[in-house]
């Protein structure tokens, strides 16, 4: 964050990164409360007893295709949304849902890759409201769009 001398927008004034950062850390612990009031909520009201957990550190991600082995990577042969293909990337994006019966059984009952989690991903509708969307016409692989804040050109 740069004071280019700018009074910012109106109300809202240019601080610096130690001011900004004090009062992003103090709103974050508020968030942080709220997210967990929220999950207290709709647990009482839904009766909701899950648990949020994570692939990491794991073989889940591997199972279900959604991270590849190195030495897959470098053939450029994995198998990623239901086809053998070259990701050039150890991870890709990926949905699964489960099913548990009364009984603890675990059942694998879908999956999605690539372009099929698009309604996962808030990001996608936010574009698809702007004149050029999401600008992926002409492009050898449809998200080479994506970049950091600071990688694009224009």
């Amino acid at each position: 964050m740069t004071n280019n001398g700018s009074n910012g927008l109106k109300g809202h004034p240019v601080v610096s990164h130690v001011e900004w950062l004090s009062a992003r850390t103090a709103f974050l612990a508020r968030e942080k409360e709220f997210t967990r009031l929220r999950d207290e909520l709709s647990r009482q009201r839904m009766g909701w007893s899950f648990k949020w957990v994570s692939s990491f550190q794991s073989d889940f991600n591997y199972d279900y295709q959604a991270s590849f082995p190195p030495e897959a990577v470098q053939r450029g042969a994995v198998f990623y949304n239901y086809t053998q293909m070259d990701t050039g990337m150890m991870d890709r994006e990926g949905a699964s849902v489960f099913y548990k019966d009364e009984n603890g059984a675990v059942f694998h009952t879908y999956s999605c890759y690539a372009r099929g989690i698009d309604m996962l991903n808030g990001t996608y509708h936010f574009l698809d409201l702007v004149p050029k969307g999401r600008d992926e016409q002409g492009l050898d692989d449809p998200q080479a769009w994506v970049r950091h804040h600071d990688k694009y050109t224009d």
